[in-house]
């Protein structure tokens, strides 16, 4: 009787421990959604005024070498410079943030259940 008894309480102990991490990953999920909205949310402002910044800076050099054309021109080489020097530094400036920050996130789960 007292190995039943022991079974049962094992067999409970995993469908705890089961459930236990079925939460914790659901908690680390919805943490991980919101930190992609939020900097998706933040990109897109990030890219607005860019865009809207490129138009006045397009229509201001235009202007300063007489012909709009030259000065959509200049702004769409400046910013060709820009996205070739972030392909190229891609892990630097990109890769490498995003997962130290994911790394971040998940670390400070784990230091929380050790408190």
């Amino acid at each position: 009787m007292a190995s039943l008894n022991i079974f049962k309480k094992v067999e409970d102990y995993f469908i705890s421990r089961l459930l236990l991490l079925k939460l914790e990953s659901h908690e680390l999920v919805a943490k991980l959604i919101v930190l992609l909205i939020g900097s998706f949310l933040f990109m897109s402002m990030v890219f607005l005024i860019l865009f809207f910044i490129g138009i006045t800076l397009s229509i201001m050099v235009g202007e300063f070498l007489g012909n709009t054309i030259y000065g959509f021109a200049a702004t769409s080489a400046f910013f060709i410079i820009i996205l070739l020097i972030l392909i190229y530094f891609r892990k630097r400036i990109i890769v490498r943030p995003i997962l130290d920050t994911v790394i971040k996130e998940l670390n400070k789960k784990i230091e929380d259940e050790e408190e």
